[in-house]
């Protein structure tokens, strides 16, 4: 991930330097950053990732023409709760290049079911309709990152990643 970039947290409408981690309200016209002058990311809020459900989930995610990352989740899960805020920098950050998505558990058990998710959180990455990888619990921003990068430079019909 780009450093000196700030992504607004759209649940408490506050900025957050990704070079220096300076908070602060949001302002009506920020530009940089008050402390270390680095550029802002001022539309991250309409890059946040996207929820999908059951049925949905054809649509949007195994039709996608981009790869998706889709994060399976439950508002229960505290893990979950702290993985949020990477997946909506990760959906930021590479909005150009794939599309990133969530999925809660406990409504839709047909997709968990079918992906044998068994805890949460659960990571699905999809290529052309095909599951290329999965990643279970808590893994760092950059973990998560650079197998962000494989998947896609993944090229169809390779198969599973670590298969």
């Amino acid at each position: 991930m780009e450093k000196g970039f700030h992504v607004m947290d759209a649940d408490n409408a506050v900025l957050v330097c990704r070079k220096c981690g300076a908070k602060y309200s949001a302002s009506p016209d920020p530009l940089h950053c008050g402390r270390c002058h680095a550029p802002l990311l001022i539309s991250a809020r309409k890059f946040l990732a996207v929820n999908v459900s059951d049925i949905d989930f054809a649509r949007e995610v195994l039709a996608s023409p981009r790869p998706v990352l889709l994060m399976i989740w439950a508002p229960w899960c505290a893990y979950c709760r702290m993985l949020r805020p990477i997946i909506d920098r990760i959906a930021a950050v590479y909005n150009d290049r794939m599309k990133v998505a969530r999925l809660n558990v406990g409504d839709n058990p047909t997709v968990c079911s079918q992906y044998a998710v068994q805890g949460v959180p659960t990571i699905l990455m999809f290529k052309d309709g095909k599951l290329i990888d999965k990643m279970v619990g808590v893994l760092s921003e950059e973990e998560i990152e650079r197998r962000l990068k494989v998947v896609l430079r993944f090229k169809s019909g390779d198969g599973m990643l670590g298969s």
